[in-house]
């Protein structure tokens, strides 16, 4: 069943309510998938039955830490929230900043500012979600992507 030893392990931590204290632990040994199904050999550790459990399970047990990772850049800002964006560009910088509910320039002029496109701009830069990480060699090299500063 693939078990000695496991391709995976998932262990789970909780608290009970009556003994907040106390942290109990379970952890599951995950086998191969079983060929002609979708389940896959498992078993608590230390116990020696072999259940089977959906293979589903094990593939999300299996993944790559980046599948983990949090794809939310602003985590769960909205549009709504933002009072100020700065605009950093090779033609240099914009302000724009919202006062009692109305957009304004700040920079590089002081003036009214077209609350439809700031608005739009804080919503589609707070909405952004990462697509995919650079691993640890694409990231020795940022002037390649183009991320020297501006």
């Amino acid at each position: 069943y693939g078990l000695k030893p496991p391709s995976a392990k998932a262990t789970v931590v909780w608290t009970e309510e009556k003994k907040p204290a106390k942290r109990e632990t379970r952890t599951v040994e995950l086998g191969v998938e079983v060929p002609g199904t979708d389940v896959t050999a498992a078993r608590l550790a230390g116990s020696p039955s072999v259940v089977f459990v959906p293979s589903s399970v094990a593939t999300v047990v299996r993944k790559n830490v980046n599948d983990f990772k949090s794809k939310e850049l602003f985590g769960g800002v909205s549009a709504l929230d933002v009072s100020r964006i700065d605009l950093e560009r090779w033609r240099g910088q914009i302000v724009l900043a919202r006062k009692s509910g109305v957009w304004w320039l700040d920079q590089p002029l002081a003036d009214l500012a077209d609350s439809e496109a700031a608005e739009r701009l804080a919503g589609d830069v707070t909405a952004l979600r990462v697509q995919e990480f650079l691993t640890a060699a694409d990231r020795s090299d940022l002037a390649t992507l183009g991320l020297n500063p501006p």
